[in-house]
């Protein structure tokens, strides 16, 4: 008997295209743009287009629940060459649900650790200059999010979004 997850993949599988609305794409930050143009490849969280048309790169960051600052001037968006298999990719619920989880406590404690510590000016030399951790809070959760587990060959960069350029479709429109 198969499991719930597995249906669930099946099932998100099926509703994949590699253009318009329902395509996968990567986003990602400048420097991980570099990772992409050197192995021409992408691999981690990807969700759907249609759920980031119309936004611009602060409301992509919150929505699908990046860390703070990590897409503060511009974001890349990448399509794929080609779908992933069902043994490449994992069901990761919704973006609410930072790496699939449901709750992670300790990383909680570590965010309003580092948050106090920073207001303080406490631990100067153990963190970094910023009231930020290595922590992926909540994004929204009407966004579906999966992990490419396995390289994906990249179709290439579909969109280049900045704080005044939101994402467009192909048609130019954003909603």
């Amino acid at each position: 008997m198969p499991k719930f997850t597995d249906l669930l993949k099946q099932s998100s599988i099926r509703h994949w295209k590699l253009s318009g609305p329902d395509r996968l794409i990567k986003v990602v930050s400048p420097v991980g743009q570099l990772t992409i143009r050197k192995y021409g490849t992408v691999m981690g969280y990807v969700t759907q287009e249609k759920f980031l048309i119309g936004k611009n790169c602060l409301e992509i960051e919150k929505a699908l629940g990046l860390r703070p600052f990590e897409l503060r001037d511009l974001c890349y968006l990448y399509s794929l060459e080609r779908l992933p298999t069902f043994d490449e990719v994992e069901f990761r619920l919704t973006c609410a649900f930072p790496d699939g989880q449901v709750f992670d406590e300790q990383k909680m404690e570590q965010v309003l650790t580092a948050r106090d510590d920073f207001a303080n000016s406490r631990n100067l030399y153990n963190r970094s200059m910023s009231p930020t951790v290595d922590f992926y809070g909540p994004g929204s959760p009407g966004i579906p999010q999966w992990e490419l587990i396995s390289p994906i060959p990249t179709g290439g960069r579909i969109a280049t979004v900045t704080k005044l350029l939101p994402f467009t479709n192909q048609k130019g429109l954003i909603a």
